[in-house]
C-alpha cells in the first residue's frame, strides 16, 4: 500500500491500530475530523505526566498515578499527540512511559508530531543514567518498527 506522504493525508488513511511519527504539525481540526482525538503534549505533560512522576511510595490508594490520562485513551480509536520535544531521555521516558507503550497496549491508532524524526535520534545522546545503555530509545523504536505507517520504517542507527 502506498501512503501520502503529508501527515493531514496519511491521518485519514489509518485502517488499522498503527504509529505514525511526523516532524511536520498536522492541522488539528483535519486530525478531529478524521476521529482522532488530539493532545498537546505540553498539556498532558503539565497535568497528567509531572503530577504522576512527584508521587512517593506513599501514596493514599491504589489507582494509577496516571489513570486520569489513561482513562481519557480507553475507549478512544485515533490519537494525536503535538508538539512532543525529544531532546532528551526525560522528553523520551514520558513519551514512551505515559503515550506510546499506553496507546500501543489498547490497540490505538497513534500519531506523534515530534520536533524531531525517531531516525534521527542517536543512541549515544539518550542513554538512561541507571542501565548504562539507550534503553529509552531502544523502547519506541522496537514498538515503531512493529506498528509504524509513516514516514518510513525504522533504520538502525548505530552510535
Amino acid at each position: 500500500m502506498s501512503l501520502p506522504s503529508a501527515p493531514d493525508a496519511v491521518a485519514t488513511t489509518i485502517d488499522r491500530p498503527a504509529l505514525i511519527w511526523t516532524t511536520s504539525r498536522p492541522a488539528s481540526s483535519h486530525l478531529r475530523r478524521a476521529g482522532f482525538r488530539v493532545f498537546e503534549f505540553k498539556d498532558v505533560r503539565r497535568k497528567h505526566i509531572e503530577p504522576a512522576r512527584s508521587v512517593d511510595l506513599r501514596r493514599s490508594d491504589l489507582r494509577l498515578p496516571a489513570e486520569a490520562w489513561f482513562s481519557q485513551l480507553d475507549g478512544e480509536r485515533l490519537v494525536a499527540v503535538l508538539g512532543v520535544p525529544v531532546g532528551t531521555v526525560g522528553d523520551l521516558r514520558d513519551l514512551y512511559g505515559y503515550v506510546v507503550e499506553p496507546a500501543y497496549r489498547r490497540d490505538l491508532g497513534l500519531l506523534i508530531h515530534a520536533d524531531r524524526d525517531l531516525n534521527d535520534l542517536r543512541p549515544q545522546d539518550f542513554v538512561y543514567p541507571d542501565m548504562g545503555y539507550a534503553w529509552t530509545l531502544e523502547r519506541p523504536r522496537f514498538l515503531a518498527e512493529r506498528w509504524l505507517v509513516m514516514p518510513s520504517p525504522v533504520r538502525r542507527v548505530r552510535g
